[in-house]
């Protein structure tokens, strides 16, 4: 809904157009079947860790980091879910909204029903790291939201709609919520009715914008493909006098302008790449290119045959297999417990950044100051 409530001609460029799975979204897949599976199962996602796992035609191994990314989901529920208080907890549920407009479902990753408070929790699991998911105002949430009240038909009075984006740096941190009253979230459904019927319209308009990001028919979008020539034709130096201050004469506003159009401009680049590749694999000529083989690796043909001829020429265990590391704070902390980690944690832990990130003022992270150089030995 993010996509063809912003963009509703997006739904009728994109009929027929079969888009390629990237291992991105592979890799989220992958994710959420971990997820699930431990929680149907009742186990910790560490029990998977170094297991090879396919989905959509790639294969992963889970790593530390798929493994902390699905229990913090995990815990997520865990830490609100009282089942001696008789709530419930729905995985994976599907809905259908048909009744309310013809083609509307979904999928849930995870209800919590409580009971005693009325209250209805509907979990969304973004293991993307490269864009962080906002949760006000979040119409594909709302639209889970309404499919989770609509679908179980309980006496809900509050829904919490929840976002739990574990690897992609927030503000609000991984796990941001939007409490809604059941009744404004059953308002919500005129506002979605309307945005699906205005996909059906004649003169149904393209309006590029991030959401363009997952859209099938990004590779052949005139509206998209404006928007990146735009940018392309944007330039920044040598436009103003240059000064002490901007020796290269940079207007700032239009590489501001351009900034904003940047994502656009790489979901247009993706997609292009991306069907460009379909077609070719399909038998499809694209003029002046052409596919090749990548380069081989070498693999073992029989896995436990190697490791008895390598054993034969006397290689050892620790010649033949990665030496092990040691866990992850947030993994030790799953070990001993948070209550006797957090008296062990100072002095052994601590939070880094990995570096600086460019973002809108609308961020509410305060702003790292910059001194230049001229600054620097004025000061000292």
């Amino acid at each position: 809904m993010h996509r063809w409530a912003a963009c509703p001609g997006s739904v009728a460029l994109s009929d027929g157009i079969h888009a390629p799975t990237s291992r991105y979204a592979a890799e989220g897949t992958c994710a959420h079947d971990l997820a699930a599976g431990c929680l149907i199962a009742g186990v910790d996602p560490d029990v998977y860790f170094g297991a090879k796992r396919a989905a959509d035609g790639f294969e992963f191994t889970v790593d530390e980091e798929m493994v902390d990314g699905v229990r913090l989901y995990i815990e997520a529920g865990a830490d609100l879910f009282d089942k001696a208080a008789g709530d419930e907890m729905h995985v994976e549920r599907k809905f259908d909204l048909s009744h309310v407009y013809p083609g509307l479902y979904g999928t849930n990753d995870r209800i919590i029903w409580k009971p005693a408070q009325r209250r209805l929790i509907v979990d969304d699991f973004k293991y993307g790291a490269g864009t962080p998911v906002e949760v006000k105002g979040n119409k594909q949430l709302r639209y889970y939201g309404l499919g989770a009240v609509l679908t179980l038909n309980l006496p809900v009075m509050e829904v919490w709609n929840r976002i739990i984006q574990p690897r992609c740096p927030h503000p609000d941190g991984p796990i941001r919520e939007e409490k809604l009253n059941a009744l404004d979230l059953l308002d919500f459904r005129g506002e979605l009715i309307a945005a699906a019927k205005a996909t059906k319209a004649a003169d149904a308009g393209l309006v590029a914008g991030d959401h363009c990001q997952f859209c099938p028919a990004a590779g052949v979008c005139p509206e998209l493909a404006k928007k990146a020539q735009h940018a392309a034709a944007l330039a920044f130096e040598n436009v103003v006098p240059p000064t002490p201050e901007n020796p290269k004469g940079i207007d700032y506003d239009k590489l501001a302008e351009a900034l904003r159009l940047a994502p656009v401009v790489k979901s247009w680049a993706t997609a292009v790449d991306e069907l460009a590749y379909a077609e070719a694999e399909s038998g499809k000529t694209i003029p002046g290119y052409k596919l090749v083989d990548k380069r081989a690796n070498r693999t073992w043909v029989d896995v436990a045959k190697a490791e008895q001829t390598l054993k034969e020429l006397g290689l050892g265990e620790t010649q033949m297999y990665p030496l092990p590391v040691l866990k992850s704070p947030p993994q030790i902390e799953k070990v001993l417990g948070k209550k006797e980690f957090a008296v062990i944690a100072p002095g052994l832990v601590e939070r880094k950044s990995s570096g600086h990130a460019l973002v809108p003022d609308s961020d509410k992270r305060p702003a790292v100051t910059k001194q230049s150089a001229a600054d620097v030995f004025t000061n000292a």
